[in-house]
């Protein structure tokens, strides 16, 4: 039985190793998935990049940020590693059974843009794992981002009308930061928080 001390030295888990059962939960639904990545960070700097759950001959991964990009491939020899903006996919509508977007879309100021791009690329009754930062007031705020450029934290209702509008339907959504409400990179946020959606696909 562990001691007060001991609980309370336990290092809690890191926002990002919160993701991982959420996409081992996803895929569990596939045998033999056509994944989407949205971006390439974890694949980047080694941090359970996504060849740690799939084959890498079915993963396809897509970023901006060409340092990150050449990380990636290296890192991850055999995936379909290339530079794109998600809100314009370089790949054939119903070409993938699972897009993994893990706080990307929340980089961008027009979400509504990348799900449309995210629901063109699905198979029917394909799976959306959508993880973004939200506001729980009116309207959209933002920061500038710890990795560089724009965070956006986006109208958690807006956020959730873009995904039903898109034809997904959202099987379960869960917050991950009950412990860091109101923080990011160290400043105070009021009515902030990091949300996960598991969306599914329409049958069209």
């Amino acid at each position: 039985m562990q001691t007060e001390t001991e609980t309370q030295s336990e290092p809690k888990p890191s926002l990002r190793e919160k993701y991982f059962p959420l996409v081992r939960e996803v895929l569990a639904r596939f045998m033999d998935p056509e994944i989407l990545k949205a971006d390439c960070f974890n694949e980047a700097f080694d941090l359970h990049p996504a060849t740690e759950y799939t084959d890498p001959a079915r993963l396809h991964i897509v970023d901006i940020d060409r340092d990150a990009l050449r990380e990636a491939r290296v890192n991850c020899p055999g995936a379909d590693i290339r530079e794109s903006d998600i809100r314009n996919l370089p790949y054939r509508p119903l070409s993938m059974d699972c897009v993994l977007d893990l706080s990307t879309i929340d980089h961008i100021p027009d979400p509504h843009k990348a799900l449309r791009e995210y629901a063109r690329v699905l198979k029917p009754r394909g799976m959306l794992l959508l993880i973004s930062w939200v506001y729980l007031g009116r309207g959209t705020q933002s920061e500038p981002s710890i990795y560089g450029g724009m965070q956006y934290f986006f109208d958690v209702r807006a956020l959730r009308t873009f995904i039903l509008d898109q034809g997904f339907e959202i099987l379960d959504g869960r917050i991950l930061t009950p412990d860091l409400v109101g923080h990011y990179g160290g400043h105070e946020l009021l009515g902030i928080d990091l949300h996960a959606y598991l969306c599914k696909k329409g049958d069209t």
